[in-house]
């Protein structure tokens, strides 16, 4: 996934150590590969759709970009004016 500069493979302990050391340098810790995927699929998902997050992440299709990827806001929008038509009146 990862090369040098003389276009050979980075090993998977060499692509860690630079992640750790460049987290660290950054003070963010925290910060994994999957929540930069999460972050990626998401903001491409709100402004070009789901089957371009899943396209940037190598998904075939959009179904587990959007089961484990794309962040849905926790709490929906205020819909219940919408539903008052529901309400008896009287």
């Amino acid at each position: 996934m990862f090369v040098t500069k003389n276009a050979t493979w980075l090993s998977q302990q060499q692509v860690n150590r630079a992640w750790r050391k460049a987290r660290a340098e950054a003070g963010l810790s925290w910060v994994t590969f999957r929540g930069c995927r999460k972050t990626v699929a998401t903001l491409i998902a709100r402004s070009a759709g789901d089957q371009a997050a899943a396209d940037q992440l190598g998904h075939g299709t959009p179904k587990v970009t959007k089961a484990h990827y794309i962040e849905h806001p926790p709490v929906q929008p205020d819909r219940s004016a919408s539903l008052q038509g529901l309400a008896p009146q009287g």
